[in-house]
């Protein structure tokens, strides 16, 4: 978790630090890492608790799945390829993606890229968190964006919000689709390497000297360890909703570079995405 401080404040670390332990506790988390910025400097970081069932302590380079976090990196990609010309914000979907389809064609032809980073495509939170019923064979981006055919449009394209990973999985698609690569190395290139985030990436650990935390689930109350699936294929369908991973260190330099619109990621005249719209 990176936040940034109002300017005006003071900081009182040991007081933060007992905030901190008294969250972590409530929530029953076994481990956190948290940075305080403040104008472009790190107040404090800090990792606390334990970042697996070995008791490794968690420190700042801990590495934690960022889950949706991950969306905010796939807006940005979006804008530096409006950018380069690759796409515009207003084109529909499926100018890009002519696979894409729901059940009513007519509608969801006048879905727009800004429609779906906006969450204001007309696909459900149902849509984006309801998976195939029968064992998928491909597990990419692109078998995600097909099992959409059978879906419904809640509402006409643009005119109401709903928050949907559908959406993000559907900007992954056209990421990987638009830039000729992965979407896993699309970030690599475009966010992570350009900021020297070393300690982030996408889906599978590129080296096993990553400082990885397991990740846990509450059962009946209390946090136990939990693996995402079976070795084998890594199931890349949700990428693009919640699959980067990154430790505190690397999101504060982030959190910076967006806040200062850092030329090495956030394109010039890159204000759209940027504004805080109603929601409606």
């Amino acid at each position: 978790m990176a936040v940034q401080q109002d300017a005006g404040d003071s900081f009182d670390s040991a007081a933060f630090d007992a905030t901190v332990a008294k969250m972590r506790n409530d929530a029953g988390a076994p481990g956190m890492a948290v940075a305080v910025l403040k104008n472009g400097q790190t107040l404090h970081a800090r990792g606390y608790g334990i970042a697996g069932p070995d008791e490794r302590p968690v420190t700042t380079q801990t590495v934690f799945q960022s889950g949706s976090i991950t969306k905010s990196f796939v807006a940005l990609v979006i804008l530096q390829m409006a950018a380069e010309g690759k796409l515009g914000l207003d084109d529909p979907v499926v100018q890009h993606v002519p696979t894409f389809r729901t059940v009513s064609r007519s509608r969801s032809d006048r879905i727009t890229i800004h429609h779906l980073v906006t969450h204001r495509s007309g696909l459900t939170t149902l849509d984006g968190n309801s998976g195939s019923a029968e064992e998928p064979r491909d597990l990419s981006p692109k078998a995600a964006v097909a099992e959409l055919a059978g879906v419904e449009l809640f509402a006409e394209p643009g005119t109401t919000f709903q928050y949907s990973n559908a959406n993000y999985v559907l900007l992954s698609h056209l990421i990987e689709l638009l830039d000729d690569r992965p979407f896993e190395e699309a970030l690599q290139a475009r966010i992570f390497e350009p900021l020297d985030m070393s300690n982030s990436f996408v889906g599978v650990p590129p080296s096993d000297a990553i400082p990885l935390a397991t990740g846990y689930r509450l059962w009946f109350g209390l946090p136990l360890p939990w693996q995402p699936g079976p070795e084998g294929e890594p199931d890349r369908r949700m990428i693009g909703a919640g699959g980067a991973l990154a430790s505190v260190e690397d999101l504060a330099r982030y959190v910076e570079a967006v806040r200062t619109r850092d030329p090495r990621i956030v394109p010039a005249q890159a204000d759209r995405l940027f504004v805080v719209e109603p929601i409606n």
